[in-house]
């Protein structure tokens, strides 16, 4: 296994807004690897308190810490890390997540094996309590040709998230790193990095789960009702599908499905965010004819599936006492699947 070098092969980003404890159990995932080459460079967003090696009471020299004066929010948190690395390859780690103790050790086989390899994204357990001994394995790599990776990630047969792919550095920065996508969470930031995916010939996939992604009741992710950042974040998104599909030259087996299965997440996001919120909300209206527009321009063909769909969401939340509208969804579901 190599020893630390003056160039790391890995940099861990980890991004952190006042949660020591779980920080700490972040870092002491990544300090409990098997393999050791890599440094760590915490990102603190939490402006009215500082953080050290002495008050975590962490004493590794592979971790710095960057204590921002103002708050940069997430996105720009995140490429504040990236443009800090010096290692090779680069990824991202939230403070309340965390790796099973082979993972970095797993990714470091799969690059030496296959050194033009530009991403490998990683398999995610979603629970609440995080132990290294859930996992304690090496977590496998296949290889699979990039649009491949989108269609079957949207198709929902693959189980990870953009951001907590292992990058080479470079490529990453050549992309534009985490791009901020419509105003406030940008959560289909990493969505976009994905979708870059489908212009590599080779892209890396493990499975096995070997990070954990904690779900918990801070989650912004998991239980946000910023309906506006979602819908302006989705309508940058379908810019950059659009540029794929129109201007990419990529050839996708199923582009029809492909689509079809992208506008369904969008739309249950919508109809999930904005059930939950009391404010902020946004004209459905008004979306729905900005997804029109989308659709058309993207995939025509599938336009009245979309529009199908859409009605049979809208009119299941607006009547859930009655379950006609909910079985209606599930034959339009059907309906689209068979195609």
């Amino acid at each position: 296994m190599p020893c630390q070098t003056e160039q790391p092969f890995f940099s861990i980003g980890v991004t952190t807004y006042n949660r020591k404890i779980m920080l700490l159990e972040c870092l002491y995932s990544i300090l409990q690897q098997t393999f050791t080459d890599f440094e760590v460079i915490v990102g603190n967003d939490y402006v009215e308190e500082e953080i050290n090696a002495d008050i975590l009471g962490v004493d590794d020299s592979r971790i710095n810490f960057v204590n921002h004066k103002i708050n940069l929010g997430e996105i720009k948190n995140m490429n504040c890390l990236l443009d800090n690395a010096s290692g090779k390859y680069f990824t991202w780690l939230a403070d309340d997540d965390a790796y099973y103790p082979r993972y970095l050790e797993s990714l470091y086989d799969a690059f030496a094996t296959n050194n033009s390899l530009k991403c490998i994204y990683s398999e995610y357990n979603f629970i609440k309590k995080f132990d290294m001994n859930d996992f304690q394995d090496i977590a496998p790599v296949s290889l699979m040709d990039g649009s491949d990776l989108l269609f079957r990630y949207h198709n929902k047969e693959l189980n990870f998230h953009g951001c907590y792919g292992m990058f080479e550095k470079n490529y990453l920065k050549s992309i534009g790193g985490m791009r901020q996508s419509g105003v406030g969470l940008s959560p289909y930031s990493s969505d976009i990095i994905i979708l870059h995916s489908a212009h590599e010939d080779k892209i890396g996939y493990q499975d096995k789960s070997p990070i954990f992604y904690r779900y918990h009741d801070d989650s912004l992710s998991i239980y946000s009702q910023d309906v506006k950042s979602y819908v302006t974040s989705q309508f940058v998104f379908l810019d950059e599908l659009k540029s794929v599909f129109i201007n990419g030259k990529i050839t996708f087996i199923n582009r029809k499905m492909l689509t079809i299965n992208v506008f369904k997440m969008l739309i249950d996001h919508y109809h999930t965010i904005s059930s939950r919120s009391s404010k902020n909300k946004y004209s459905t209206h008004r979306y729905f004819i900005k997804i029109l527009k989308y659709i058309i321009k993207i995939e025509s063909s599938s336009t009245h599936l979309v529009i199908l769909y859409f009605i049979a969401m809208l009119l299941k939340k607006m009547v859930k006492s009655i379950p006609f509208f909910g079985n209606l969804a599930l034959f339009i579901n059907a309906k689209i699947k068979n195609r």
